[in-house]
């Protein structure tokens, strides 16, 4: 057994393998022990609509369906969970209850009187929390391998009594590199709760609302420090009717949450050499697209890939920061995937928003680290004084520097009222940098952001860090347009010619 590192603390709630081409990953996480006052979701998303719908006397499920785009089976399941609530009753009309529910703000119903337990989770090797609050976890049965270092974990049993078990592959790089970080404060524990009952849309916030839930819960840590766990789940190929499999690997969530892209992003990294050749290698011979063996699919888009980024980037691509280029790569990727499914592909348009988001993220860090000492002084004038740091953005924005509109857009405004020191999200990075002109205009991306900054925030908004999380739960998020791929793709191809330009 590896002293450095421990396999004990293990977690497994996948019922049964997703797909015959799967792989057992465990992934370590911190874990958060949290006592809150006891709360119950509102409606969800696909509840609200239905309810709002059926206060019409007499609509009929099938002309919901009509109106809203939604599949018709999908408006029955939800109507028999309302009915199930009380909401409707059995002509399909709203009870007295629904009507009372239909007045109420969204959010938690909390009850005061009563305490419940639940946990959030933050990987090891990065500042972020993973999107959902989870009410109860469910250790894995675990069998000591005495010939290796790692435990098998019991994935049933067979009808002799003898237990099927699999040997996961542990995401040890991400244990080798873990940091310490802040606990969650109580509105990231109220954002955690929130998205566990969100699925497909991304609401406003309601800040007096959300404090007002936040002081309401009454959240309590349990433990000063996380405890490291390591969550198992897989990651696999989907399976077809006609038996080939799609070329692209999924990963599905480890707590019941569907397939988890922002996970697949996490894991699906080069520093994960060897669990990149292992999903290589397990995957290899399975038959795909046009009846191909995988590896002859992968070795075909490679080249693809290859291609386009000389055909697209300037000759200094190389000089770029190597996390940049895999960015870039990954966006050409599902670019192309996106296009061989013809903008049909959801899974792709969240891992090339995501890649887009990341790669412009990545720009705007290289610039705090090359002009750090002006970022300080934005956070120590600034940061302190929301009205100053909403004038100074006001200010720039009238000198017409970005675009040729004087109005600050709104989630530069947004993003301002948060505490740009400890902000990561990508608005709060470009809402820090817009800031740093007051002190210093000397950075070219001031030049290259001219004329762009509204694709910009365009692109830093088609998934929110809520987004992040998406799973395959949440379908109601359309995959992007063609126009909507053709026009990202445009903007950081020319941004990036720029910055390779004029660096």
């Amino acid at each position: 057994m590896n002293m450095a590192i421990e396999y004990n603390n293990i977690y497994f709630h996948i019922k049964r393998r997703p797909s015959r081409k799967s792989m057992m990953v465990c992934i370590p996480f911190y874990m958060y022990r949290i006592e809150t006052n006891e709360f119950e979701h509102g409606l969800n998303f696909f509840q609200k609509i239905v309810l709002k719908f059926k206060a019409r006397p007499g609509i009929k499920d099938e002309v919901i369906a009509e109106y809203t785009g939604l599949d018709s089976k999908l408006i029955g399941i939800v109507t028999g969970e309302l009915q199930a609530k009380q909401l409707i009753n059995e002509h399909g009309s709203l009870s007295a209850k629904g009507k009372e529910k239909l007045m109420e703000v969204d959010g938690l119903v909390i009850n005061s009187g009563k305490k419940k337990i639940g946990y959030v989770f933050k990987y090891v090797n990065q500042d972020k929390l993973y999107p959902y609050y989870i009410s109860h976890v469910v250790p894995a049965d675990l069998i000591e391998d005495s010939k290796g270092q790692h435990p098998k974990i019991v994935t049933g049993t067979k009808g002799d009594g003898e237990d099927f078990t699999d040997l996961p592959f542990f995401l040890e790089e991400a244990i080798k590199t873990k940091s310490n970080y802040n606990r969650p404060s109580e509105r990231e524990v109220l954002q955690l709760i929130q998205n566990s009952n969100k699925k497909g849309i991304n609401q406003e916030e309601d800040e007096a609302k959300n404090e007002k839930l936040s002081n309401q819960l009454s959240v309590r840590f349990l433990n000063d420090q996380p405890e490291v766990i390591w969550a198992c789940s897989y990651v696999y190929l989907h399976q077809h009717e006609d038996e080939t499999y799609e070329p692209d690997w999924r990963m599905l969530d480890p707590f019941g949450f569907g397939d988890n892209v922002a996970l697949k992003f996490y894991i699906n990294n080069p520093v994960n050499k060897h669990l990149l050749e292992s999903i290589h290698n397990r995957f290899a011979d399975a038959k795909t697209l046009g009846g191909k063996i995988l590896a002859d699919y992968q070795e075909q888009l490679n080249k693809l890939i290859e291609e386009k980024l000389l055909s697209d980037f300037s000759i200094g691509f190389n000089s770029l920061d190597k996390n940049l280029q895999l960015y870039l790569e990954t966006i050409i990727r599902n670019l192309i995937l996106i296009e061989n499914n013809n903008f049909n592909d959801l899974d792709g348009s969240v891992s090339f928003s995501l890649n887009l988001q990341n790669a412009l993220e990545n720009i705007l860090k290289q610039d705090k680290e090359k002009r750090a000492a002006f970022y300080e002084i934005v956070y120590a004038e600034l940061d302190i004084d929301s009205s100053k740091k909403r004038n100074s953005l006001i200010g720039i924005y009238r000198q017409r520097l970005f675009s040729i509109n004087t109005q600050v857009p709104q989630p530069l405004l947004n993003a301002s009222r948060g505490n740009l020191a400890k902000g990561n999200s990508l608005l709060s990075y470009l809402v820090s940098f817009v800031l740093t002109y007051n002190f210093d205009n000397k950075s070219v991306l001031f030049k290259i952001l001219k004329g762009r900054i509204e694709l910009f925030i365009e692109v830093a908004q088609l998934r929110n860090e809520k987004g992040h999380g998406q799973t395959s739960n949440e379908k109601a998020l359309k995959p992007l347009s063609k126009g909507e791929v053709e026009k990202h793709y445009g903007f950081i191809k020319s941004f990036i010619n720029d910055c390779i330009k004029f660096n």
